[in-house]
């Protein structure tokens, strides 16, 4: 057996007998060490799980992307058919309400004293513009109806619909 008299001597000694090694790598790091490779073998194999999680959570969110870009397509289809339609009824109902004041023009005069309540014509409509200043002619234009009435004086107001 050799003889330990130096730390040289006992680093040496290990190296040189198998057995040694084995005895001081257990009282060193007991048997944690001997656990070390069944724990990275343990979380390689939980690493690779997350990592096949990972991927599948990326391709579903990628599939979930897709979907919403084509909801999301679809939406402004929709929304601009809907434009499209609120147009249509706007006027549709502003033709309805013009076809009723025209058909009973006196039920739309909330003044009791006008008498004699009738629509103005489109060629009275644009007399009606031309005395008007220039910044308010075109104003009549956005009337469903003028009506215009007499009043118990002999006046003649406008009513605008």
């Amino acid at each position: 057996m050799a003889e330990i008299r130096t730390t040289s001597d006992l680093l040496k000694a290990p190296r040189e007998n198998h057995e040694w090694k084995e005895a001081v790598r257990l009282e060193l790091f007991g048997d944690r060490l001997q656990r070390l490779p069944d724990l990275v073998s343990e979380n390689s194999r939980q690493i690779a799980a997350i990592g096949e999680k990972a991927d599948r959570a990326i391709e579903l969110l990628a599939a979930l992307t897709e979907r919403m870009d084509r909801v999301e397509r679809r939406l402004q289809r929709v929304e601009s058919r809907l434009e499209r339609v609120e147009g249509r009824l706007g006027r549709m109902e502003r033709r309805d309400l013009e076809r009723e004041i025209l058909a009973q023009p006196r039920a739309f005069v909330r003044r009791k004293d006008m008498t004699a309540v009738r629509a103005v014509s489109s060629d009275e409509r644009y007399d009606i513009s031309a005395c008007l200043p220039e910044e308010e002619e075109n104003e009549p234009d956005l009337l469903d109806v003028i009506l215009e009435g007499t009043t118990p004086d002999g006046e003649r107001p406008y009513v605008a619909v």
